[in-house]
């Protein structure tokens, strides 16, 4: 067996080998190993502090991100035990802030359990990694099992168990479980008040379920928390134009828009907005300076597709959906919405075939 391998970052020694090395450094002077990581620790903790970074631009600096996991890793080493509930605690705030860093922050974790053969310190980073992924793999229940751990756990403080509550909140929206998505993002609202990101999410959830009037009321809460939350004014926008009161939402679409020109959101939702008022151009300018933006966006090619076949513009309807659809072959509204304008032309066989396509993915939808 080498004692070292390459690896992407360079030379390192064998895992087996670095271990045996750790353990032999840890046993022969434990007051050694502990004062080593101490000043370790120390040391990052200085380099951090003279970054004087802002809090916000702090999170997505590579070297404040490189020294927080330094920090991470020499405390963990330096006190196990007493250093867990901290790293617990701040995975939650890396979590609100930055979902990249606490994937690393998670995977420090296991190296740290791993180099002082703490086997709980381990398991956590292994459970907080596994949720962080079931979580862009879209497996709630894993992503929902880590988080409950982390809310029963008695060291997690109170403004960081609002965070959890958020989270599985959002998990709860995305696997369609409304009332337990409520109960989670009412309880969050509840250690923090002031946070619009929790009133916005809560209002997604009512939107999902067509409680209309409740969405508005949340979304209204948290444009009045940030008036600059361009979401909350999307969200707000595409729920008036449910309600088909689109002054109000073209007013609220405008106002995202103000503030962020490139927002494809509330470009598309203005578009749809237009679509639905019957000013075609309006809605069709909208779109065309959406995909000039994200030409690889899904929703703005169906939708800009979508408003030329109401227009009877079939070839560049045809054009739009085949795009959206070599983007994602599985997209079942692209191929649905391709699948009517071949049914407008007649072209049963091609219309078929989208719709048992359609079908075939998500026998689930009530549309077919």
């Amino acid at each position: 067996m080498p004692f070292v391998e390459e690896r992407s970052n360079g030379w390192a020694y064998h895992d087996v080998v670095r271990m045996l090395m750790l353990r032999q450094k840890r046993r022969s002077s434990p007051h050694g190993w502990t004062l080593l990581h101490s000043k370790l620790a120390d040391y990052h903790e200085t380099l951090l502090q003279n970054l004087e970074l802002e809090p916000q631009k702090a999170w997505n600096d590579q070297t404040w991100q490189s020294y927080k996991l330094n920090i991470l890793y020499h405390r963990l080493c330096q006190t196990p035990q007493r250093s867990l509930p901290q790293a617990l605690n701040e995975f939650l705030a890396v979590l609100k802030n930055k979902r990249s860093l606490a994937r690393r922050w998670a995977a420090t974790m296991i190296q740290a359990g791993k180099d002082t053969e703490v086997g709980e310190i381990q398991r956590w980073g292994e459970q907080l990694l596994e949720g962080l992924k079931a979580f862009d793999e879209k497996r709630h229940e894993a992503t929902v099992s880590m988080l409950t751990k982390l809310l029963k756990d008695s060291c997690i403080e109170k403004k960081w168990r609002s965070v959890a509550l958020n989270w599985r909140g959002l998990v709860y929206l995305q696997s369609s479980e409304y009332l337990k998505a409520i109960e989670d993002q009412t309880e969050a609202i509840k250690f923090a008040s002031d946070n619009a990101e929790y009133f916005n999410h809560r209002g997604c959830t009512y939107l999902s379920m067509e409680r209309y009037p409740e969405a508005l009321q949340d979304f209204d809460h948290a444009i009045e928390i940030d008036p600059n939350f361009t979401l909350s004014l999307a969200c707000r926008g595409y729920t008036y134009g449910i309600m088909k009161r689109y002054s109000e939402a073209l007013q609220d679409f405008d106002r995202a828009i103000e503030i962020d020109p490139k927002y494809i959101s509330a470009l598309t939702g203005r578009g749809e907005t237009y679509q639905r008022m019957e000013r075609y151009p309006e809605a069709l300018q909208d779109f065309d300076h959406a995909i000039e933006i994200d030409p690889k966006s899904i929703s703005v090619s169906t939708g800009r597709g979508n408003t030329y076949r109401i227009m009877e513009r079939y070839p560049e309807a045809l054009q739009d959906f085949d795009h959206a659809i070599e983007i994602d072959p599985k997209d079942t509204w692209a191929l649905t919405c391709r699948g009517e304008t071949y049914l407008m032309l007649c072209s049963y066989n091609k219309a078929l075939a989208d719709f048992n396509q359609a079908i075939e993915l998500d026998s689930n939808d009530d549309w077919y």
